[in-house]
């Protein structure tokens, strides 16, 4: 799912951010996080955009 990102920006929650991607023939928002620790990329929720 996020090797088709579009786009992305900064999330409401400091630290986070929200990628735009599709999946299924619609679009989605994949928000996520840098676990610095663990050297990884952690995935905090996903969901489809309404109307896109």
């Amino acid at each position: 799912m996020l090797k088709r990102a579009t786009s992305f920006h900064a999330d409401v929650e400091a630290g986070r951010w929200a990628i735009v991607t599709r999946h299924g023939r619609r679009q989605w928002e994949v928000i996520v996080e840098s676990d610095a620790d663990a050297k990884a990329l952690v995935v905090v929720t996903a969901y489809p955009i309404e109307g896109k």
